[in-house]
């Protein structure tokens, strides 16, 4: 080719970098490495895994719920007013009745427990299931605790509420509230004057079975019906020919309950305030212990001081019945009131033999009264 056909011949420009040339096929991509099977087996390990950690944990929940292996034992556990399922599962598991709080609170809402457990102590086993661990907190359950207290005859209603609050039946505090405020539906109740002992008298002195932390309304109603028992529709019937009123009758009962020194003093103490209130010439019933109930310190002695007290409740300085009972007094006392022995005696004084002894004028009255006190005096 001569040297002017090479001049005409288009120049060829040099292929820019990393531009492949027109006339030549792309290069094979290179072939991945063979990684399937080692892939699928970890996958496959994966799943096996969550699924045993599901199925563990499932397992481990359902124990839990069903009560399965868990440890034998019984643990007390309180609920308070208002009921709060949170509280409620913190108490359970610190006792070790439940393992997860969350699944007991989860439990308690798909089930709504709240509204079936009630406020009390109960005796909780703790391998109970969720489902039994709720029904022992109902209130009726026969896991709650019951206590039994003696109430003697004579006591007044501070040393009713303390020896409740002793027994863990409620605090004093609930029950003198609960006495003062909440209206009972008892006709021996109505027309009473509002104070806060105006349920004196009228707590029945008795044996009962009393629920630990149990509602103060449900404990004072039970005593309450228990007095509406003992004063009998005969009791009721005979008070319709004297002219007494059941209030008179309880407050003149529970005189002779802490004045009595047994079922043979009653009837004669009875007679001796019938007596002076029947009687002009006895203004004053001069009962010891109604001022000892005035009294704000325990005593069992009284001063010439305190026989000047100025209370309502010194009969003493102030003629007729004090305003109210000032104990509990049993069915005894109530009798004696409402029968009491036919006598003209107007005294009774403990003699030098340590016994009541009764009579009808003030110098014998004074006579017991000198002979005791010499006695006592020799005896040191």
């Amino acid at each position: 080719m001569s040297q002017s056909q090479k001049a005409n011949q288009p120049t060829r420009k040099p292929a820019s970098p990393g531009t492949r040339p027109a006339s030549k096929r792309p290069l094979p991509k290179r072939p991945r490495a063979n990684t399937g099977c080692l892939s699928g087996l970890l996958y496959f390990l994966f799943i096996v895994g969550i699924s045993a950690l599901l199925t563990g944990f499932g397992w481990l929940s359902a124990n839990e719920v069903l009560g399965l292996s868990k440890p034998e034992g019984t643990v007390t556990v309180t609920v308070k007013a208002p009921v709060t399922i949170g509280e409620i599962a913190d108490d359970l598991k610190e006792k070790g009745v439940i393992q997860y709080k969350w699944l007991f609170t989860l439990y308690a809402g798909v089930t709504d427990a709240e509204s079936d457990i009630e406020p009390g102590t109960y005796e909780i086993r703790t391998n109970f299931d969720y489902m039994a661990i709720v029904h022992a907190m109902d209130g009726r359950s026969d896991a709650r605790v019951v206590v039994k207290v003696v109430i003697p005859e004579g006591y007044t209603m501070r040393e009713i509420f303390a020896l409740l609050e002793e027994n863990k039946v409620s605090t004093a505090a609930k029950l003198w509230e609960t006495a003062r405020s909440h209206v009972f539906p008892f006709d021996f109740l109505e027309e009473l004057p509002e104070a806060d002992n105006r349920l004196e008298g009228y707590l029945f002195p008795d044996t009962y079975e009393f629920y630990v932390n149990e509602n103060p309304v449900d404990v004072l109603s039970k005593m309450l019906m228990n007095f509406d028992r003992k004063f009998t529709d005969d009791m009721r019937e005979y008070l319709e020919g004297i002219d007494y009123t059941m209030r008179e009758i309880v407050i003149i009962a529970s005189m002779i309950e802490k004045e009595a020194a047994g079922a043979d003093d009653a009837p004669l103490i009875s007679s001796v305030i019938m007596n002076r209130l029947r009687s002009d010439r006895f203004p004053y019933l001069q009962i010891d212990a109604t001022i000892l109930y005035a009294l704000p310190e325990h005593k069992t002695q009284l001063t010439e001081a305190d026989l000047r007290v100025d209370s309502p409740y010194n009969t003493y300085v102030h003629p007729g019945l004090p305003p109210g009972p000032i104990a509990s007094p049993g069915k005894l006392s109530l009798m004696a009131a409402l029968e009491p022995e036919d006598t003209d005696y107007y005294y009774y004084a403990v003699n030098k033999d340590g016994v009541h002894q009764f009579s009808r004028t003030e110098a014998e009255h004074n006579k017991i009264r000198e002979e005791a006190r010499r006695a006592a005096e020799q005896q040191g």
